[in-house]
């Protein structure tokens, strides 16, 4: 994934991120996944974002299969130690 000799920034954010996304992931179904099929499973989603002063909100496709796992990812994601 290069373009003109440099790796593309947000690919090389994932792997920044894969290290702890990867102990999250831990016991489901994408535990084993490629860096590739996390980025399109768990990112690359069609979302509405609403944000207010106090939240932001998310809201997903009913039909979106790793709903409930992007759920419980960011609920740990935010109960974890920075």
């Amino acid at each position: 994934m290069r373009v003109e000799g440099k790796v593309k920034p947000s690919f090389s954010a994932l792997i920044e991120i894969e290290k702890p996304l990867r102990h999250h992931l831990k016991g489901t179904v994408l535990a084993t996944a490629q860096v590739n099929t996390l980025r399109l499973k768990l990112l690359k989603i069609g979302a509405r974002i609403r944000e207010t002063s106090r939240r932001i909100w998310v809201h997903l496709a009913s039909g979106y299969l790793y709903r409930d796992l992007l759920a419980g990812l960011l609920q740990n994601l935010r109960a974890s130690p920075a």
